[in-house]
């Protein structure tokens, strides 16, 4: 796909203006490089850089720090193979907002082609084991399967703080072209960190020593890929680890290593110091009892010495992707932090490390809680010197004309109770907490439910906000919830094909590329294969006939149940709530585009009934301003083309000057195809469609539009249906094909 993310295209428009490096390979010029030979690559790092309290000699720890990064491009073959590798030492950091980049330039050679890289990795603070895998095999030829399988980073005993953890990231590119920047590659670091607290006055258990066992001595540097094409593993993938408590990818072979020691400091009056930031590990699977990575305190109960072992076991109660409840096992993985906090001694432990080691942790007189946090697009973070709590988004938009339930997920490695209160609620009245008031409390702070009632817009401001406050001990953020006119979640194209990838437009900046009354390709009914637009009598290369091109029907195993709610989503909980099957061919379709590693425009699916209801509430009831075009019918026009250039338009769903509908509260002047609706508003064509046997009709005459919301009976599907003089909603057979139009996942 090409769709990137426009915030990062706007930053490193900027940034562009603002910072020129140099570099050390001979395509990284020193100096002023022209920008239209420039290539930008900017990196996410992730967590953050936590002021030490603990360790002597250096009061900072720099789990952000960036010494070098090797950059590598691989090509579109199968399996992939490396086009170019580039070894950096020198770029800038950047800070944007609450987010931290690493930024630097390369200059393209003259002849250098890499219009045919495919993905760009980048592996930071490993560069020696970079080399020493490249320096295996013949230049520029090796995979990228191979390149991981070998990227294996070892060490052992303790881990050198004062070290850049090992860092990886990738990024999927339709092509490197001098002059555009490469998308945001978000890093995540190989390793896990363990964080420990006695919260036990000294006087009944005094901490002394922390025994780290059963670690693994080296791991991949990049996560869990598949092994067939050397693709890291995404989160809407069944077998991606991180969010469904499976076992990480880890070297073959384990051996019982002697354990590592911390020195523990703490008073014999008071409860103990977080002791942050010096154990570090590879990642582990959950593994046999005497095989799975565990901690075994030491210190004095009442003044006798003693032991305890702590396991790595869940801290929820529940997860919405898989069933793991708490005290169950789980793995250690990369870039997660696990706070292990000792609440309560209630008698001796064992009398020796042996025996500790030996023993079930379900039976100590030493009662632990273990907090888990994931630091992968944690970007937002407030932190008081010792704790921090970091929130993905600052900033929520929820329409005016929908009542929705947000769950907001905030991590801290505070343990204790924490507060919330809405700011001016008689302003704010449509927002609430899940209790049904204007504040909250409870213990550990995981996250917000709130309730966003529905509500009517003003006449004049068509935005309001509302603001949470929240607090965990001394640490204080704010969430804001923005109202928005619906038409605003909506795309701005149809679903098109661009250099032979799905996508359309998510912003009024794309309309240049992807215009706005582009026709579109055509589905069935929760398809994901796209058919041509115009052409009789239908053609495909890979469904010969018209009838067995799977859609959403109980005939290609896809069941639903007969609903009269209009906002029902069929595809929300499909194949275990990821809304797709690719193998099947079947699913939202908008899912299934915004879930693709090179999309970068964020999360959508395809809108309800409700929805395309609300959508049409909104818009001006002036026919004058909503109608544009002058609804005739084009199909024999688009069918008999012969233009090769304009043909290759058709068929890729890009042909514009069509006519339509303008909808949005903002919608108030007469528009065209390059005169535009203002912002805020949206352009829906008279794309036409094919019906039931196949061929295509209307086009330019009637638009046609899938909601997610099925019909009264297992054949048909609600839609949006227009013409010149009419709009209705009404339910047509999901074998019918028709271009999608989008709404962002809010």
């Amino acid at each position: 796909m090409k769709q990137y993310n426009i915030l990062t295209r706007i930053i490193s428009a900027i940034i562009l203006l603002l910072c020129i490096m140099g570099c050390t390979d001979e395509s990284i010029i020193s100096g002023v490089i022209p920008t239209e030979n420039k290539i930008t690559v900017k990196m996410t790092i992730p967590g953050l850089e936590i002021p030490m309290l603990t360790r002597s000699g250096e009061d900072r720890i720099w789990e952000r720090k960036i010494e070098e990064v090797d950059l590598m491009f691989f090509d579109d073959s199968s399996p992939s193979e490396l086009i170019k590798h580039v070894h950096i030492n020198q770029f800038s950091e950047e800070t944007w907002g609450d987010d931290r980049f690493v930024l630097f330039h390369l200059a393209l050679g003259e002849g250098e082609d890499l219009s045919h890289a495919r993905t760009v990795v980048t592996v930071a603070n490993a560069h020696d084991k970079v080399m020493d895998v490249l320096g295996q095999y013949p230049p520029k030829s090796i995979s990228k399967t191979d390149l991981l399988n070998n990227l294996i980073f070892q060490s052992s005993g303790q881990w050198d703080t004062s070290v850049p953890i090992p860092m990886y990231g990738e990024v999927f590119v339709d092509g490197i072209y001098k002059g555009v920047p490469v998308p945001n590659i978000e890093m995540k670091r190989m390793l896990a960190r363990i964080d420990v607290e006695n919260k036990v006055n000294g006087s009944i258990f005094k901490l002394e020593k922390i025994h780290l066992a059963n670690y693994r001595t080296s791991g991949f540097i990049a996560p869990a890929w598949s092994h067939h094409t050397g693709l890291i593993i995404g989160e809407w993938e069944h077998t991606y680890p991180y969010s469904k408590n499976m076992d990480p990818m880890v070297p073959s072979g384990f051996t019982v290593n002697p354990p590592i020691e911390y020195s523990y400091s703490q008073y014999d009056n008071l409860p103990g110091p977080l002791m942050e930031g010096l154990i570090y590990t590879y990642e582990a699977p959950k593994a046999t009892p005497n095989e799975k990575v565990c901690l075994v305190l030491e210190g004095l109960y009442k003044g006798v010495r003693t032991y305890y072992r702590v396991d790595f076991t869940s801290d929820r109660e529940a997860h919405e992707d898989y069933e793991v409840f708490r005290g169950d096992d789980v793995p250690l993985y990369r870039n997660h932090k696990y706070v292990v906090a000792i609440t309560a001694a209630e008698g001796i432990g064992y009398p020796s490390f042996d025996e500790a080691i030996k023993a079930s942790s379900v039976l100590s007189n030493l009662k632990t809680s273990i907090l888990i946090v994931d630091m992968a697009g944690i970007n937002n973070i407030v932190y008081d010197g010792q704790y921090f709590m970091g929130t993905e988004k600052k900033v929520i938009d929820v329409p005016w004309k929908t009542s929705k339930e947000l769950k907001v997920k905030i991590v801290s490695d505070y343990q204790g109770s924490w507060e919330a209160e809405i700011l001016d609620p008689e302003k704010a009245y449509w927002l609430k907490f899940a209790n049904g008031t204007t504040s909250d409390r409870g213990e550990n702070l995981s996250g917000l439910d709130l309730l966003v009632a529905e509500s009517t817009p003003p006449l004049e401001d068509y935005y309001a906000t509302g603001q949470v406050v929240f607090s965990t001990g001394r640490l204080r953020d704010t969430l804001t919830i923005r109202r928005v006119t619906l038409a605003e979640m909506f795309a701005h194209s149809n679903i098109m094909i661009i250099d032979k990838s799905l996508t359309f437009a998510t912003s009024d900046i794309d309309r240049e590329r992807l215009r706005p009354t582009a026709q579109g390709v055509l589905f069935k009914w929760g398809s994901l294969y796209p058919i041509r637009p115009a052409g009789n009598p239908y053609e495909s290369h890979k469904y010969e006939r018209w009838e067995d091109i799977p859609y959403a029907h109980w005939s290609f195993n896809f069941t639903t149940t007969p609903t009269d709610k209009k906002d029902a989503d069929a595809f929300k909980t499909y194949n275990n709530n990821l809304g797709f099957k690719k193998e099947a061919d079947i699913g939202d379709i908008c899912r299934y585009i915004s879930s693709q590693k090179t999309w970068g425009g964020g999360k959508w699916r395809l809108p309800t009934n409700e929805e395309l209801r609300s959508l049409l509430a909104e818009t001006t009831k002036d026919p004058h301003i909503y109608r544009f075009g002058e609804f005739g019918n084009l199909t024999n026009s688009l069918n008999n083309a012969v233009d090769s250039v304009f043909f290759n338009m058709v068929m890729t769903g890009t042909f514009t000057y069509l006519s339509g509908l303008q909808l949005g509260i903002t919608a108030k002047d007469h528009v065209n195809d390059t005169n535009y609706p203002p912002a805020g508003s949206i352009m829906l064509p008279a794309s036409g469609g094919r019906y039931l046997d196949g061929k295509v009709q209307h086009i330019g005459e009637i638009g046609v539009y899938w909601s997610s919301t099925p019909g009264i009976n297992n054949e048909t599907v609600s839609c949006l249906h227009f013409k010149h003089d009419e709009i209705e909603f009404y339910d047509i057979n999901r074998s019918c094909a028709f271009p999608v139009r989008c709404v962002r996942d809010y």
